[in-house]
């Protein structure tokens, strides 16, 4: 009798094991869907990341063409600055004198006006610098060798894709 019982568990788990992958299985196809061509190909494009990586670098290329375009433009800088004196100063100045000119009266005043205040403006443009010339030409080739090897990559991957759906149509008719 226990081992009939315990059969009859066994069988039950199995039973519900095969019912779970069974729903299982039919909720993913209930998901999966039929692509044409061009479906497939637009979700190639917006979810490879082999794409999104030559974007990115192309967007770089971009970023060092601009750098390189900022060397021909003027440098303004400005500085400023202010400095206070703290210890206490004492001159002696004239502060009187005697009815009818006589001799001047001095007395010994506190000055702290050593404080100073400076500030400067320059402007700063290189007529021509064969350096920055190269440099820029250089970032230049260097966006055309990106455009071109992400196009490159884009077509390589467009084939990939378009071998891999044909051969997957042509399985299904066999």
């Amino acid at each position: 009798m226990k081992f009939v019982h315990s059969l009859n568990r066994t069988f039950r788990h199995v039973l519900s094991c095969l019912m779970v992958l069974f729903m299982f299985g039919q909720s993913i196809s209930a998901v999966a869907e039929d692509y044409n061509l061009e479906t497939y190909l637009e979700r190639v494009k917006t979810n490879n990341l082999d794409l999104a990586v030559a974007a990115k670098e192309l967007e770089l290329s971009q970023q060092y063409v601009n750098q390189a375009r900022s060397a021909f433009f003027p440098v303004i800088a400005a500085q400023g600055g202010y400095t206070r004196n703290f210890l206490d100063r004492e001159e002696s100045r004239a502060v009187a004198s005697l009815p009818g000119g006589g001799p001047l009266i001095f007395q010994n005043v506190d000055v702290n006006y050593d404080n100073e205040l400076s500030f400067a403006v320059g402007l700063n443009q290189t007529i021509f610098d064969a350096g920055t010339i190269a440099g820029y030409n250089q970032a230049k080739k260097g966006q055309a060798i990106q455009q071109q090897a992400t196009e490159s990559k884009r077509q390589n991957i467009i084939t990939i894709a378009k071998k891999c759906i044909y051969r997957t149509s042509w399985r299904k008719v066999w």
